[in-house]
């Protein structure tokens, strides 16, 4: 992706997910990196068609966002992380721009899904407080039961599917090729994030622009009290936000205001995740071994760097 004579016009740099795996600190400091253009939106999930989330743009919407015409630009990159658990979006991705590269992180099931499901509750997507029982729901939540009124698709909640990494690395290898494909762990970030932010520049064919500091990005968060908690519920809630879009619409106001994303921030304080127990840990590497240890094959055959203690034995 250097510069050259015909100037790109189309994002072709996607860092799909997986959540909860280091994609915020990584996007934060390729932000910075005088090559790339992230766009206006962090997460657009322009692709996700088979996903409802609260937020998805068109695809003018989301070409709008970046500045094509900058000379200093060569890498319009994306980082919504629903696009590596979505089924359609790595054809939709492909579709949009068959030479995209393409950037996968994944993380060890039990403390992806012990993040995931604290994302969830913190997002207002998720009312089950104790991880056990939102486990044992995810099969009504993938059938639209049992799910919340403030999360627009219960597939979110289906904390028995989001962490299946082989099939879903599997879907952009199909379209994009291995040479196309660049897998790590969030381990391999937590331990040489320099190293992994070179190999990410090599991949895109990108300068180093000599970035030595990292800061972790994106921990467990909470509301710094139920009040505030509670009306973020209540503004995020999907019968909500519809009637408020109509009443934009009435008044002929077409911008967003991010009210609710300005009021989040202020009121957000780190929070700690809850314990995952014994018997649920079992369960949770029981169900994903199978498909945890294709995908660290799959890391190995791309050239990556295996955790040197991935928490998956019973």
């Amino acid at each position: 992706m250097k510069k050259s004579s015909k100037k790109n016009t189309k994002v072709n740099f996607f860092i799909v997910g997986a959540p909860k795996c280091g994609t915020t600190t990584l996007h934060n400091a390729l932000s910075k990196h005088p090559s790339f253009d992230f766009g206006r939106t962090k997460e657009p999930h322009c692709f996700t068609s088979d996903i409802k989330l609260k937020g998805n743009v068109t695809l003018k919407d989301f070409e709008q966002g970046y500045s094509f015409n900058n000379c200093e630009k060569t890498i319009f990159g994306d980082a919504s992380v629903m696009h590596l658990y979505s089924q359609e979006a790595a054809k939709n991705i492909y579709n949009y721009n068959d030479k995209s590269k393409i950037m996968v992180m994944i993380r060890d099931p039990v403390s992806f899904i012990q993040s995931y499901h604290h994302e969830q509750i913190y997002n207002g997507n998720e009312t089950v407080l104790d991880l056990t029982n939102a486990w044992r729901l995810s099969l009504d939540r993938k059938m639209q039961k049992k799910v919340p009124s403030s999360c627009p698709d219960g597939k979110l909640l289906n904390y028995k599917e989001v962490a299946l990494f082989d099939v879903q690395i599997n879907r952009y290898l199909e379209l994009f090729g291995p040479e196309n494909i660049l897998l790590c762990t969030l381990d391999e970030l937590k331990n040489s994030p320099r190293e992994l932010y070179l190999k990410v520049l090599r991949f895109v064919g990108a300068d180093d622009d000599g970035q030595t500091v990292f800061p972790s990005l994106a921990s467990a968060k909470a509301y710094d009290n139920k009040a505030n908690e509670f009306l973020v519920r209540i503004l995020t809630n999907n019968n909500f936000q519809k009637v408020f879009r109509f009443f934009k619409k009435m008044i002929g106001l077409n911008r967003k205001l991010g009210f609710v994303k300005k009021f989040r921030k202020k009121h957000t304080v780190s929070g700690n995740k809850m314990d995952v127990p014994p018997s649920l840990r079992n369960q949770i590497l029981l169900h994903y071994r199978d498909s945890y240890d294709a995908a660290l094959s799959l890391l190995n055959d791309l050239g990556g760097e295996c955790p040197e203690s991935a928490d998956n034995e019973i």
